[in-house]
């Protein structure tokens, strides 16, 4: 990943290696054609979104995402986010797609947009605890749409799970959220350390 920075030629190789028959090839070139350089690892890795295999899928989510933190650009956003919708609602019927899910809420988390956030907040609501946790999380760096995220965050302080709870907790200090603070307090007296440790 890290040569494929710079070097044209291994992103082609990388490129071919994406229909390799062994789908464990395919997701490590997945992940190593986020750091490429070149304008045409990012259709490539949108052609993966459709592969076969859920492992190589979610490989393909988390080389996208590592591809716009790179190039942060509007014309990429609209592509991800019209395939990661198709993702979600043709590729994810199992709970075991969870992982999936997560890496989704990690991509989602480089497009700083409405229908990002909107997104984020669909999956704040799955019935994974870990999908809640990642979405949460990365909601609270859209510090643009805190108005509409802060209210949304505050229920999820009384999430069954500690972790929920201590997302929503980190995410509401991100975004500043000086208006939850008598919420926030109340978890001091949280059955979790880590919910506590989060407070402060």
């Amino acid at each position: 990943g890290e040569f494929a920075k710079s070097d044209q030629e291994l992103t082609q190789h990388l490129i071919i290696l994406l229909s390799d028959d062994h789908p464990n090839i395919r997701k490590q070139a997945a992940i190593s054609l986020g750091n490429s350089e070149s304008a045409a690892a990012f259709p490539a890795l949108l052609l993966v979104l459709d592969d076969l295999n859920a492992i190589v899928r979610r490989a393909a989510v988390t080389g996208l995402g590592t591809y716009l933190s790179h190039y942060p650009q509007e014309h990429y956003y609209h592509q991800v986010l019209e395939k990661l919708a198709d993702v979600l609602e043709n590729r994810c019927r199992r709970y075991e797609d969870g992982l999936l899910k997560i890496e989704i809420c990690l991509a989602l988390h480089q497009i700083p947009s409405d229908q990002s956030t909107e997104r984020l907040l669909q999956l704040a609501h799955d019935l994974d605890f870990d999908v809640r946790k990642s979405a949460i999380l990365a909601l609270g760096s859209f510090h643009a749409q805190k108005l509409t995220i802060i209210p949304v965050l505050v229920p999820f302080l009384h999430d069954d799970h500690w972790s929920v709870r201590e997302a929503a907790v980190t995410a509401l200090g991100l975004l500043h959220a000086k208006e939850v603070e008598a919420h926030l307090l109340q978890l001091l007296e949280d059955p979790d350390i880590a919910v506590r440790k989060a407070v402060f």
